[in-house]
């Protein structure tokens, strides 16, 4: 099941990368407050913590969350990576995805932790989670804001 669920992931990726590729503007707005390039951002921060978390539930350590609330760690997120281009952050996008490859299918992990304060999600609800978080912000980079 974290092998199917995986490949999900891995699909969701990949055309998450094609659209970004092909988008005309990055910094059109995409959303109410996002630029495209706000959106990628968004989703390798998330990643990004998604990987720490599972690399260091594989190596056996004691993984470090997120904490704060969502408008904090959007705040966070334009802080660490709104200077980067759309190339920068697909580059990072794919490292994350490549420490996720390595690391949620070790069979010691049971639970991963999200964000502190919320409950943690077995490694298929998880990889189900952040294949659906990526999906819906692919098809908003996808369809053009009118």
């Amino acid at each position: 099941m974290v092998e199917e669920r995986l490949a999900e992931l891995e699909e969701a990726v990949t055309a998450l990368v094609a659209v970004a590729r092909a988008l005309p503007d990055p910094n059109a707005v995409t959303t109410a407050e996002w630029t495209a390039r706000d959106v990628l951002a968004h989703l390798v921060f998330w990643h990004e913590s998604f990987a720490r978390n599972v690399a260091d539930l594989a190596a056996g350590r004691r993984p470090t969350p997120l904490s704060g609330t969502y408008a904090a760690l959007a705040a966070r997120t334009r802080t660490e990576l709104g200077g980067l281009g759309i190339e920068a952050l697909i580059a990072r996008l794919m490292e994350a995805q490549g420490v996720i490859r390595g690391s949620v299918g070790d069979p010691t992990i049971t639970l991963i932790p999200y964000r502190r304060g919320s409950r943690p999600y077995p490694p298929e609800e998880h990889l189900a989670v952040v294949r659906d978080h990526v999906r819906a912000h692919t098809r908003e980079l996808a369809e053009p804001r009118t």
